[in-house]
């Protein structure tokens, strides 16, 4: 995630987290990325935020991952190019994350090729309702 203001991770809120979050999607949006829900939940081990997020492969996403080192050429043209790697490779991602000591904890389940949120979202909430933090 590309952050337009940086701040010390230690001295954000869940809220403000939160907010930041929502940002950088909102910026994200055009290359594909959708935040459906963004939230702040109550965990026993404090506050997260809380998110279950779409990406619809786009090309100026599939550039901006080659450039950044996240995906390599050779892997796009595996999968039979661009075309077919926008086809095939949406994701979706229950993400959480938990702000503790000034360190960001993130968690985050993803599945691939057009199955659905749900398909992940009871699993990812065990793990996410199960962490404990030391």
């Amino acid at each position: 995630m590309r952050w337009k203001h940086r701040q010390k991770l230690a001295s954000l809120s869940a809220d403000e987290y939160k907010e930041a979050i929502a940002t950088n999607l909102e910026a994200q949006k055009a290359m594909g990325i959708t935040a459906n829900k963004l939230e702040v939940q109550t965990k026993p081990y404090g506050d997260i935020v809380y998110a279950e997020v779409s990406t619809k492969m786009t090309e100026e996403l599939i550039d901006m991952s080659i450039e950044s080192g996240l995906l390599t050429q050779e892997a796009v043209d595996a999968i039979g190019g661009a075309e077919a790697y926008m086809k095939n490779m949406n994701l979706e991602q229950v993400c959480a994350y938990l702000i503790k000591d000034g360190k960001l904890l993130m968690i985050t389940a993803q599945i691939t090729g057009g199955s659905s949120i749900d398909d992940i979202k009871d699993e990812a909430n065990f793990v996410i309702d199960n962490v404990t933090l030391k």
